[in-house]
């Protein structure tokens, strides 16, 4: 009897220990998704502020042409 009940301990320790071992891998998993956004919203970000720095030195550019056109 004691060796039954050593028995269905083992088997659940063991069915413990596989639950923990694929927690931890959809953990990792997750949080390599979230690195991943993380480091894609980075690049968005630094693009669009990239772009926007172009759109401000255009129309800086325009704005000192249309000045200097109304000078001439």
């Amino acid at each position: 009897m004691r060796e039954e009940a050593v028995s269905k301990l083992d088997k659940k320790l063991e069915d413990i220990k596989e639950q923990s071992d694929n927690t931890l891998e959809e953990i990792q998993a997750i949080t390599t998704k979230i690195d991943e956004d993380r480091k894609e919203r980075q690049r968005e970000e630094s693009e669009e502020e990239y772009k926007a720095k172009l759109e401000a030195d255009e129309l800086a550019e325009k704005m000192a042409m249309d000045d200097a056109a109304r000078f001439i």
